[in-house]
């Protein structure tokens, strides 16, 4: 078993376990070299730990533990699983846990708790590793301010044509809808 991050046989340290020791907390992927959970959440976790460090919004480190193969991985688990504070119902590759400075930790679970995790962690923001990233709230607040600049120019239609009162509520009412959702957004973000 090789640990990412730490040194092999006297070799250097990798830049990874620098940062490491600078974030304020580490995240931990577990998991075997083949399995493709294990994979994608390895790189899933790199990638928004640099994006979310070069956006501001996060300083997290990753390190991960590569077993051989599943048998390694369940063998691992077994003997790491209090440690890791993972429930004894986790069986599936990752193991994910979360790691504070002070050495509180958290266990996370598989590939999407981690994702659903990360997210939480970077303030909303949905990260796709395919090297875009897509900010759950700004798409939603463009949208919002969309509707509601057409309601205010179909109310002002509305009033400039001199329809009946009745007829204005259907104006009224979406921009309602889009300006709570607009300053949920923006109270939440």
């Amino acid at each position: 078993m090789r640990r990412r991050g730490q040194p092999e046989g006297g070799a250097e340290p990798e830049a990874g376990a620098e940062m490491a020791a600078s974030a304020r907390f580490t995240y931990h992927v577990a998991g075997w070299r083949d399995c493709p959970f294990y994979s994608k959440a390895r790189k899933h976790a790199g990638f928004v730990s640099e994006e979310a460090r070069k956006a501001g919004v996060a300083d997290f480190a990753v390190e991960t533990v590569e077993l051989e193969d599943r048998e390694a991985y369940l063998a691992w688990l077994a003997e790491n699983r209090e440690r890791i504070k993972a429930p004894k119902t986790h069986k599936t590759s990752p193991a994910v846990w979360r790691e504070a400075r002070g050495g509180a930790v958290t266990f996370v679970g598989g590939f999407d708790a981690l994702s659903m995790d990360l997210e939480v962690m970077t303030g909303g923001r949905t990260w796709h590793t395919s090297g875009t990233k897509l900010s759950s709230t700004k798409g939603r607040e463009a949208i919002s301010m969309a509707m509601i600049a057409l309601d205010l120019v179909l109310a002002l239609g509305l009033v400039l044509t001199g329809a009946p009162k009745e007829y204005r509520w259907y104006v009224s009412v979406p921009i309602t809808i889009a300006t709570i959702t607009y300053g949920q957004l923006v109270v939440s973000a």
